[in-house]
């Protein structure tokens, strides 16, 4: 009988029992492997840290299987990738069970390879990975599911600036309640003066020109008052820059908008009208002697006396010896004196009249002056 025909007839000889057989030690395997295998899927922390040192006592008290990258004080972290790493462990039960493990890669100005920013690859794998007090064998070891992942890190050359904070450097998120808005000018930033570090080609642009640098917005949505809220860096630049003083208490005023009326009718001082004779001038009919005067101010300024009590608190002065004057028709600004406070402004009858005017008609004195 041929071999190939005495194997197979080896193979069918009794067949169900081999089956049978061979169906029970599979299941005897996979009852045994579940009883003696574990498995666990942790996601890494990734911290950063200055020095050796602090890698070796934080450690200590983790909680969480993490990636220490060792970053020194020159150089700063802009990102890295990828943003996750997630690793599969199996190995025997007891080994397995509340296993963290821990990996370190570190880094140094020789990665910059000398730019002021680089990309620094690593390469991650079992053998990059310890237990905190002890290292188990392992039967299955993944990291996103590959054996191996490599780690791209952005590093750049770090550097520090001392800027003046002011409301330049304020930005916010919402709009305040209809009929309010932001007085910008009076926007109050408490730590005035900080240090920012970071990348250099960053915080190098902050040097010549601070108001680059953006605190993370204050939320004014619907505010009908002053809002104050401690900010620092935004969230997407939190691992990029840091202040020396964080967080930054940052005021934003919320007013009322102006209110705007018009007073009717105003009277006019005239003072010096004997100057026109020394310029060898005089007038050509009677100037007007009152005026229209728009006042735009704050609500509750404005809403806080009559308009009868405003137009006695104001006094329209023109003195014909403190202006250049020609013969012809002159258009010249009238001095508006008052004891008003500082917000409230006046302006000509006219929308786009940006200060009251009064007309008048000149000629010149006949033999002159």
């Amino acid at each position: 009988m041929k071999p190939g025909h005495r194997i197979w007839r080896m193979i069918r000889h009794d067949i169900g029992r081999k089956l049978t057989a061979f169906v029970l030690a599979l299941g005897v395997w996979f009852v045994l492997e579940g009883l003696v295998l574990d498995e666990q899927q942790p996601l890494l922390e990734v911290k950063t840290f200055s020095s050796m040192e602090l890698v070796d006592r934080d450690r200590l008290t983790a909680s969480r299987s993490t990636l220490y990258l060792v970053v020194p004080d020159t150089l700063q972290m802009v990102s890295v990738q990828p943003p996750t790493l997630r690793l599969r462990l199996q190995g025997l039960k007891e080994d397995v069970r509340n296993l963290l493990v821990f990996a370190t890669i570190e880094f140094d100005d020789r990665d910059l390879k000398g730019e002021d920013q680089a990309v620094a690859e690593r390469t991650l794998g079992r053998e990059n990975f310890r237990g905190r007090d002890r290292n188990p064998e392992l039967t299955l070891f993944r990291i996103n599911h590959h054996a191996t992942e490599t780690v791209s890190v952005i590093l750049a050359r770090a550097t520090t600036v001392k800027i003046t904070l002011g409301p330049a450097n304020v930005t916010t998120t919402g709009q305040p309640a209809r009929g309010y808005h932001v007085d910008t000018g009076r926007i109050l930033v408490k730590q005035y003066q900080v240090d920012v570090s970071g990348p250099r080609a960053t915080v190098e642009k902050f040097r010549t020109d601070p108001g680059l640098f953006k605190l993370a917005p204050v939320a004014i949505d619907g505010a009908q008052r002053t809002v104050s809220q401690e900010v620092g860096v935004p969230a997407e630049l939190a691992t990029t820059l840091k202040l020396s003083q964080s967080p930054i208490e940052v005021t934003v005023p919320i007013v009322e908008d102006d209110e705007e009326l018009t007073l009717v009718s105003l009277p006019i001082n005239f003072k010096h009208p004997e100057a026109l004779a020394k310029k060898g001038l005089r007038l050509v009919g009677n100037p007007p002697e009152r005026c229209d005067l728009r006042v735009r101010g704050p609500a509750p300024d404005l809403r806080a006396i009559t308009a009868e009590q405003l137009a006695k608190r104001i006094d329209l002065v023109f003195d014909y010896a403190e202006v250049q004057l020609a013969p012809g028709i002159n258009h010249e600004p009238l001095h508006v004196f008052n004891d008003l406070p500082d917000s409230v402004r006046f302006f000509g009858a006219d929308v786009g009249d940006e200060e009251p005017k009064i007309e008048f008609k000149l000629e010149e004195l006949p033999g002159g002056p």
